[in-house]
């Protein structure tokens, strides 16, 4: 009789122990990438395509909504995050904690429309600015529809802005002009109001299937772009503190790959070469 239960005891052992392990097997590590607005379409959807290209390997990676580059980077500090995701190079206040930004695709910033906007491909750069000052009111004054030119901007300090601010002579904001706090936001709102423009990361622009428009008769293409011939451009890195953990890592190497550079072409960004 005891050594039936003696037995009994050593299967139920074994079995809770095989559960465990089957339970760890199964159990996929969560890697969360906090941050930029500017990148987040073009990384959900790398995201996908990485779960697809590691079937079966125990890992799920989070692109949550955008707290901007400075949030992403304080929640990686913090430990909320695994990497942070930025359209900006680190700050000197930001080197100090063990971080290491990694490039893996540059992205045009692009002045886009709503697709109601008909009869405009391209605008000048003093055009773009008159836009943004409100010295044009009417698509009519500048070669399109017969209707209000609704306006989108993004705040002080955002990198898309940024770039345009200093490229453009003369660009800025207005008061009059509504501001939007995230890339998301912004596309969200240019996409769902007719006669409205705006700008974006290219890449999110085609995420939200907006017109895209040249400036000065040039288009933001990668050719353009590496020329210098179209220099309104913004990076995307991801950061890290520390060494990653080797399966968090398996997302940065896949970053590199033929797959994902042909991911982040398909969204108008430029692969890190």
């Amino acid at each position: 009789m005891k050594k039936q239960h003696l037995a009994f005891c050593l299967l139920l052992f074994v079995f809770s122990i095989s559960l465990t392990t089957v339970g760890d097997e199964v159990k996929p590590e969560t890697v969360i990438i906090a941050g930029t607005g500017d990148s987040q379409s073009l990384l959900r959807s790398l995201s996908k395509e990485f779960e697809k290209y590691r079937l079966g390997q125990n890992i799920k990676v989070l692109i949550p909504d955008s707290v901007g580059s400075s949030g992403g980077i304080k929640a990686l500090i913090k430990g909320k995050a695994t990497y942070a995701r930025t359209a900006r190079p680190l700050k000197k206040s930001e080197k100090n904690n063990d971080l290491k930004q990694n490039l893996f695709a540059l992205s045009p910033v692009v002045i886009v429309v709503h697709p109601s906007v008909e009869g405009i491909d391209n605008l000048t750069s003093q055009q773009v600015v008159g836009i943004f000052e409100r010295k044009y009111r009417n698509w009519v004054e500048i070669g399109g529809p017969n209707n209000p030119i609704y306006a989108v901007q993004r705040e002080l300090g955002d990198s898309s802005r940024n770039i345009l601010e200093q490229q453009i002579s003369g660009f800025g904001g207005h008061p009059d002009i509504k501001t939007y706090f995230t890339t998301p936001k912004a596309a969200q709102a240019i996409s769902q109001h007719k006669f409205t423009i705006g700008y974006l990361p290219k890449s999110t622009a085609k995420a939200y299937n907006l017109k895209i428009l040249s400036i000065n008769g040039i288009e933001a293409t990668e050719k353009n772009v590496l020329k210098g011939k179209y220099p309104l451009v913004i990076p995307y890195f991801i950061v890290t503190k520390g060494t990653p953990t080797k399966t968090a890592n398996q997302f940065l190497i896949y970053l590199y790959s033929k797959s994902a550079k042909d991911q982040i072409r398909k969204y108008g960004a430029i692969p890190s070469q």
